[in-house]
């Protein structure tokens, strides 16, 4: 879904703004309403949409729904210290790449244009291991010290290889004005 944040006194998530690109949009899982988007950025430096929860129905936590790896809510890992680490299947290659995509949204079509995108090289070449549609938003953390690296926004090929994209946690907060919950 996204990771654990607070904006003023709203406690919520951050997940990919281009499947909440406007305030107001509600947010389902498992057809409970799980909260409603209430601020986003797409771009110039986060592609990030808060959402604040519906505590009623639903109760976020730090810890991922794959893996059931604790996350540290201490802080992120930060956006200059990306090149070197690992992400889970993933090694980060290219931090501030400017990205420019028309996407389909739930609320219409919106240009996300973008000057600090991540790349990471994804390990495992098996298609049925990539992210997938659907995947956006996802989490993506250190695999060392649980910290919480980002939000996936997709993926992509070159030169042969698999990549993923994500918009840096540490970006997506200062965008929105949010901190780590």
């Amino acid at each position: 879904v996204g990771f654990r944040a607070i904006l003023g006194n709203d406690h919520g998530f951050i997940t990919a703004a281009h499947c909440l690109p406007t305030s107001g949009i509600s947010v389902y899982y498992n057809s409970k309403l799980c909260g409603t988007s209430s601020k986003t950025t797409l771009g110039p430096n986060a592609e990030a949409a808060f959402v604040k929860v519906n505590y009623a129905l639903f109760y976020p936590t730090n810890v991922t729904q794959w893996t059931k790896s604790n996350m540290d809510r201490s802080n992120v890992f930060p956006n200059s210290s990306l090149t070197t680490k690992k992400a889970i299947e993933a090694k980060v290659t290219t931090i501030n790449v400017t990205y420019e995509k028309s996407v389909k949204t739930v609320a219409g079509t919106y240009t996300v244009s973008l000057k600090k995108m991540v790349y990471a090289k994804l390990n495992n070449q098996s298609t049925s291991a990539l992210p997938q549609s659907g995947d956006s938003g996802g989490i993506i953390y250190d695999k060392n010290t649980k910290r919480v690296c980002g939000e996936l926004f997709g993926r992509g090929t070159m030169s042969g290889a698999n990549y993923m994209l994500f918009s840096s946690a540490e970006l997506a907060l200062n965008a929105l004005g949010a901190k780590l919950y």
